[in-house]
């Protein structure tokens, strides 16, 4: 399957890639919803790397880095209080992903 995939769907020679997440988060009390969020991410490679990199390796290794210098606990709970340092998990200058929408 993958060398079908390989085969019918590889970006051309200096085609840029693209990358589309949509996550949907639903919280829960008592098995009724109380709050939920859908966002959607947009990315396309360009000058600065592909898509796939700036959206997933990149954002791991900078969560290894802080999690390896104590920056962020292992299990890094991105609420309100860890914000900033979480939110540079998203790039060096913020930049990875070029639309981030809620819905």
């Amino acid at each position: 399957m993958s060398d079908r995939f390989w085969d019918e769907d590889a970006y051309d020679e200096g085609e840029p890639d693209r990358v589309v997440l949509c996550v949907d988060l639903k919280a829960k009390h008592e098995g009724a919803p109380v709050w939920r969020r859908t966002y959607v991410m947009d990315a396309w490679g360009d000058a600065r790397g592909t898509a796939m990199a700036r959206l997933v390796s990149v954002p791991v290794s900078l969560a290894v880095e802080a999690v390896s210098a104590q920056a962020i606990p292992r299990w890094c709970p991105c609420g309100a209080e860890r914000s900033q340092a979480c939110g540079r998990l998203d790039g060096r200058d913020g930049s990875a992903c070029p639309t981030l929408g809620g819905c």
